[in-house]
Order: structure tokens, then C-alpha cells, then sequence
């Protein structure tokens, strides 16, 4: 099983049109190098998922951390900021 630490994660407003911004970081503590690694984030409202966006790491070795954006196309709405109460993230794919 893999296994990742999420560090540092925010969320804010894009810039207008590109939805919410969500960026943070990424210890890969697997014990496994991947050439490329693509995960999955979904934002909640209580349990009510929000929205989703997947994004990938290119070149992720073992035991190192990476920085990651990735935007929410469809959470526009500046209010829905304030209505996020938790999220998930969770490692899809990799080789």
C-alpha cells in the first residue's frame, strides 16, 4: 500500500474563472520511486463532496516531497471558501 503525508494544504479563490485554488505539499513514504504518481482531491462540505480535481507528479522519488497546485474548475462561487469543511486526497495511479 502506498502511503503519503499531506502537508500545508490551503485553499483560496482563484483568479476569476479558474475556480478554487488548492496548493500544498506531498511526502511520498512508500518506500517506492514513481516515474509518475497522479492523485486525486475532493473538497467537502461536513460530507457533502464539493468538487474534485486529479493532478500528477512527474518523477516522485521515495522518502522525497513535492509541491502541489491544482485548481477546482467548477467552485467558482467566492462563498464556497468559507463552506469547505475538510478534504481528501488520495494517490489513484502510479508506475
Amino acid at each position: 500500500m502506498w502511503l503519503f503525508e499531506y502537508r500545508n494544504v490551503e485553499y483560496k479563490r482563484g483568479p476569476p474563472g479558474e475556480g478554487l485554488l488548492i496548493t500544498g505539499e506531498i511526502a511520498n513514504r512508500s518506500g517506492q520511486s514513481f516515474n509518475s504518481i497522479v492523485f486525486r482531491i475532493v473538497v467537502f462540505a461536513r460530507s457533502m463532496p464539493l468538487g474534485n480535481a486529479t493532478f500528477a507528479i512527474n518523477g516522485f522519488p521515495m522518502y522525497q516531497t513535492r509541491h502541489f497546485e491544482v485548481y477546482i474548475s467548477q467552485l467558482t462561487d467566492a462563498r464556497i471558501v468559507n463552506s469547505i469543511s475538510r478534504w481528501e486526497i488520495l494517490a489513484e495511479s502510479g508506475y
